[in-house]
């Protein structure tokens, strides 16, 4: 009987981030990026007397709307702002929705709850009269679902985020090649872990003699491309070759897997060439995974009912052991399939999923993890398998 199916016959089931084999605290880390609460001002540009000036603000489908009429012949832009941000204060609805201040002939709103966002209105006499503007935008609390993974924040060790395109960059290596005479042959040689096992593999690709610089680095993309497609990582591509004219150019798929390559041409008796090879890198940014989050039971629940680690908030993280994750729809792993996370998420799509095989360049590799068991659960609507942490 598997983990995951003892842990279903239990009164407690593999729920996403629980773990066996550690102490749940193994790690804590605080959640970056606490909700921000949005900021608008309203300006009163233009101080038009006997018009009816009007505000409206809106948060989560709730109105409250202020109307002032202007003095006739003694109205300036500050009496205006300040009469309509006392009518405003006598709205009941905004208590406990948007909190405001005068100053002069600015009136300045805040959501008393911050990642809840609102939208305000002025109209007068004529659309040049006053306008509003966003000086802190509306941010929501990043909270993180137990049972995905999570990465460092750059700036903040001591912080953890769920994973994004940006934290981690593809290494490319650009190589210009000149003066290949028609008895030389062009070599690329290319190292690194190209199965997501821990140890470096090398590969070599030759060019036959006698073709030009053009010629024979184009037949070298289409060796490169073909070779990477029919091997490693569950049939996908690991290094993505191409070339323009002389240029041939060597892209990771996986942002934050770094690779070494050389070339070297040599002549029809084996001897090196006179021939050059100029390369140009632009530097692997490596991955900074931290672990799997925790289960979360006891902390408040999401809009679809997950129990959620809430953003601020310091969060139990999993990182030895057994540990039930959460997988990317329609993922079954097997006993040595790679352990990937999603970084990129569609709509459909939850960042920090687990994987066994890459998608495009949108997953990254999760390293000393190996899949436990080769199945999956379904438990209360989520894809569940089952990881060793090591």
């Amino acid at each position: 009987m598997g983990i995951g199916d003892y842990a279903l016959q239990t009164d407690r089931p593999a729920l996403p981030g629980q773990c066996w084999e550690t102490q749940p605290a193994d790690f804590l880390s605080k959640v970056s990026g606490a909700a921000t609460a949005q900021v608008n001002t309203v300006t009163i540009d233009s101080a038009q007397q006997n018009t009816v000036y009007t505000l409206e603000v809106e948060q989560d489908g709730v109105v409250a709307s202020c109307t002032i009429t202007s003095n006739n012949g003694a109205a300036t832009t500050t009496t205006i702002a300040d009469a309509l941000e006392a009518a405003l204060l006598l709205i009941p609805s905004m208590v406990g929705m948007v909190s405001s201040s005068q100053a002069t002939n600015v009136i300045t709103l805040t959501s008393q709850t911050p990642g809840v966002a609102f939208t305000s209105v002025l109209t007068g006499a004529s659309s040049g009269d006053g306008t509003t503007a966003t000086t802190t935008a509306n941010a929501a609390r990043a909270d993180l679902y137990p049972g995905r993974a999570l990465v460092r924040v750059a700036s903040q060790d001591a912080q953890c985020a769920a994973p994004a395109a940006a934290d981690a960059t593809a290494q490319v290596d650009s190589w210009v090649v000149a003066g290949v005479a028609v008895n030389e042959s062009i070599t690329v040689t290319i190292e690194g872990d190209f199965d997501l096992d821990g140890i470096d593999e090398i590969v070599a690709f030759s060019s036959p003699p006698g073709a030009a610089n053009n010629t024979a680095v184009a037949g070298l993309v289409l060796e490169i491309n073909v070779h990477f497609e029919q091997h490693y990582v569950a049939g996908d591509s690991l290094i993505a070759a191409a070339a323009v004219a002389c240029t041939l150019t060597l892209t990771s798929e996986i942002a934050g897997i770094g690779f070494n390559s050389a070339i070297s041409v040599v002549a029809a008796d084996g001897a090196l060439a006179t021939s050059t090879a100029t390369l140009t890198r632009t530097a692997n940014v490596p991955l900074r995974p931290l672990g799997v989050a925790c289960d979360a039971l006891g902390h408040e629940s999401d809009t679809s009912g997950n129990q959620v680690w809430p953003g601020g908030q310091p969060v139990k993280i999993v990182r030895r052991g057994l540990v039930a994750v959460e997988l990317d729809a329609n993922i079954t792993p097997s006993i040595g399939d790679p352990v990937l996370y999603r970084a990129v998420a569609g709509a459909t799509e939850s960042l920090g999923a687990f994987r066994d095989a890459i998608d495009s360049t949108d997953c990254r590799p999760f390293p000393r993890a190996e899949w436990a068991e080769g199945a999956a659960y379904n438990v209360k609507g989520k894809r569940i398998g089952i990881l060793r942490l090591y």
